[in-house]
């Protein structure tokens, strides 16, 4: 446990009861051996992972084709490493640990992906790249270089290792210490589906009730001398229809030898009675292949009459429509064709007092226009006169700040007033 995850007053309570504990001088020295051999470790991994990565320039993260390692391109790269399929390798999950190895990660939402396949691809390491297996026993080396290689390759593609966030590295902990059923003394016992007593016990009182009562509906029925179809025997003995197919030994032999005696033929899968041409009291005939419909001549002739006065209907409504397109047409013709006659073709060409007439007219027109496609042309035309009229004033406004042109418009230079 690391000494920043613990308070002072934790710390300092352990090291007291440490030193009164019965440790060896032995046990140091093995805790010591312990800890220079898992740094000798890490340095080794760091060198075999920097000699991989040298002289390899900065890797731009894309999205990595999910094609990109088929089973039969990773089993034979497996196979030209290794020499051999070592047991319980996943081919797959090496070589795409391999390739987290040398480049990192190389997009969004591949953190534990990567996690998976590096810890599998550091188990059995890489005899190619001179990378030594990290089996069983080396779980911490395992996850040191997990979070080494996941800490400078990561590329920015992981958010949360961006943000320093602790959960990132959780993971790693777990994938590198776990350990398969029969590693952890456990018998791995194959599932088996077993019912509980109890339900079987349920089941056979239920099924033994449903039997005694169909028996005695049958029984009923026999004495009585009625033929009964499977809806009779349904409302009698209150079972469902599925739980009395299951039991048709019990009632079938029944039914039929009493419809022979009364020669009539009742649904037997249906719950209700055949539906037949000319069915008169319980006796019955089959269905005829066709069955004509019949219609009194006065139904006929209402429902002409109502279908008559629905179609009249809906020619009034669509005549309505019709008229009033027309009619707004013809309104939105007239109107356009009187504005039209007071249009000139330029507006230049029209003395200012005329303009300022047309203009109001424009005006004064716009609150009668029929749809808006009218309106934008008539605000269209009222845009060009009061550019017209704007151009107008900038230049009398030019002429008048000349002095030489004021002789022109019958002024004199120290006539204020006049001038005014």
């Amino acid at each position: 446990e690391e000494r920043d995850c613990i308070s002072p007053a934790e710390a300092l309570d352990r090291f007291c009861r440490d030193m009164d504990s019965n440790n060896s001088r032995h046990d140091f020295h093995q805790l010591k051996a312990y800890v220079a051999r898992l740094n000798e470790s890490q340095q080794q991994i760091t060198v075999q992972f920097s000699q991989i990565n040298k002289g390899k320039g900065v890797v731009v993260p894309f999205s990595r084709p999910a094609d990109t390692t088929t089973d039969e391109y990773a089993l034979c790269t497996v196979l030209d490493v290794f020499q051999g399929l070592p047991p319980g390798i996943n081919a797959s999950s090496w070589v795409s640990g391999r390739d987290f190895a040398q480049t990192g990660l190389t997009g969004k939402s591949q953190r534990a992906e990567a996690i998976f396949c590096l810890s599998h691809y550091l188990f059995y390491g890489d005899p190619e790249r001179g990378i030594l297996p990290l089996g069983y026993g080396y779980e911490s080396e395992r996850k040191w270089a997990i979070e080494k290689i996941l800490s400078d390759r990561h590329n920015g593609c992981s958010s949360d290792i961006n943000l320093g966030r602790r959960d990132a590295i959780t993971q790693v902990g777990r994938a590198a210490n776990w350990l398969p059923k029969e590693r952890r003394g456990e018998v791995v016992v194959p599932f088996v589906k077993r019912v509980p007593i109890s339900w079987q016990r349920n089941s056979a009182n239920l099924k033994s009730q449903a039997m005694k009562k169909i028996q005695a509906a049958v029984a009923d029925f026999e004495e009585s001398g009625m033929a009964f179809s499977v809806r009779d025997l349904q409302l009698k003995t209150g079972c469902s229809n599925k739980t009395l197919y299951k039991h048709t030994n019990l009632w079938k032999a029944a039914q039929e030898r009493l419809q022979l005696q009364q020669s009539c033929c009742l649904a037997t899968v249906t719950p209700e009675y055949n539906a037949v041409v000319g069915a008169a009291l319980q006796e019955s005939l089959p269905p005829s292949a066709f069955q004509e419909k019949f219609v009194p001549p006065g139904l006929l002739a209402a429902r002409r009459i109502a279908y008559e006065i629905s179609m009249r209907l809906k020619r009034e409504q669509a005549d309505k429509k019709t008229t009033r397109r027309v009619r707004f047409g013809e309104l939105d013709n007239s109107w356009r064709l009187s504005l039209e006659k007071i249009t000139p073709s330029s507006f230049s060409h029209m003395d200012t007092k005329k303009l300022k007439a047309i203009l109001a007219v424009y005006l004064s027109s716009i609150t009668r226009s029929p749809d808006d496609e009218s309106e934008a042309w008539i605000r269209g035309l009222i845009t060009e006169v009061r550019s017209e009229l704007d151009r107008r004033l900038k230049q009398l406004e030019l002429v008048l700040s000349k002095p030489e042109n004021l002789d022109l418009f019958g002024f004199t230079l120290f006539d204020d007033e006049r001038r005014g």
